[in-house]
């Protein structure tokens, strides 16, 4: 009862969202930038769908090499294209990484480190994203424009770096030993040993950090093809300072999915450079529309692991 009233929260409020963030739009100049939008490059937009996946699959292999879990790149990719479709339509945008967390532990009886391989993704993911914003503002603004959205991304950055430097910390040792059951210290434990120790070999964190690199990268160029497929003229530096901030929200556990915060940041963000909130809608609504496509192909994928 509890999981279906939270999921009707979400609901509501991903509802609420969407009719706040139409009524601010002028419907008829959305399904006009729909109608004029650049076909082949909304293709090969989806394309980069398929190159992001290379990229996280090939940092998540030398993750796993480098806790002793040797799984062949192809099951990683496979393992991949699953957890996007999970991430798509299960109710969080992180309900992927869960699916990904549990068959990779299925396949070595290191299991905490085979969990902790997906959480330093994410760790890992997301401070990349900070620091590309934080330099290409730094770059394009330096500091005398947009305080409060500099602020944004300042307190964004710092909170991933305080949140590595304490998962390091002695505190975070002595928060797992007050833990009252026994079963799930262990657990805690063991998972916080992996996340402390991920990468031994240099050459391998820099290979972590070199794949995490591209693929955030691979992420805002896919926007930025959208947006030329639109006729949108914006220059990339603007994607690469937003989208880590639209993810980072997209990504808050309070709707369906991301659906109503997506929409709104592209539109709040985007209008404060002079785009028309219709481009920016339209720039939130293909882009998503897109990755459910992406997302059909993990789903088929996921039917034929099924059926062997």
């Amino acid at each position: 009862m509890k999981r279906f009233l939270h999921i009707l929260i979400r609901f509501i409020i991903s509802a609420s969202l969407i009719i706040f963030v139409f009524s601010k739009s002028d419907l008829k100049n959305v399904l006009n930038c729909l109608r004029e939008a650049n076909i082949p490059l909304l293709i090969f937009s989806l394309s980069l769908h398929f190159v992001g996946v290379l990229l996280g699959s090939s940092r998540w292999r030398v993750l796993l090499e480098s806790y002793g879990i040797n799984v062949p790149h192809k099951d990683l990719y496979r393992l991949y294209m699953i957890g996007s479709f999970f991430n798509t339509f299960l109710p969080t945008s992180v309900g992927g990484d869960a699916i990904r967390m549990y068959k990779v532990s299925a396949l070595t009886d290191k299991r905490a480190q085979a969990v902790t391989s997906v959480l330093i993704e994410r760790f890992i993911g997301m401070l990349i994203l900070y620091i590309i914003s934080f330099f290409s503002f730094i770059f394009y603004f330096g500091f005398k424009r947009e305080k409060e959205l500099f602020l944004a991304i300042v307190i964004l950055l710092f909170a991933s770096i305080g949140f590595i430097i304490f998962l390091f910390s002695i505190l975070s040792e002595k928060i797992i030993k007050i833990v009252p059951s026994s079963l799930l210290k262990e657990k805690l434990d063991k998972i916080h040993y992996s996340l402390k120790y991920p990468v031994k070999d240099p050459k391998n964190l820099f290979k972590v950090f070199t794949y995490t690199t591209l693929l955030q990268i691979n992420v805002v160029i896919y926007f930025f093809i959208i947006s030329i497929a639109i006729k949108m003229k914006l220059s990339i530096i603007y994607f690469f300072i937003l989208i880590p901030i639209i993810l980072t929200v997209t990504m808050l556990p309070i709707t369906i999915g991301g659906i109503g915060l997506r929409e709104g940041g592209f539109v709040f963000l985007f209008s404060r450079f002079g785009v028309l909130p219709e481009e920016a809608l339209t720039l939130s609504i293909l882009g998503y529309f897109i990755s459910l496509v992406f997302a059909g192909f993990g789903g088929l994928v996921y039917i034929f692991e099924g059926k062997k």
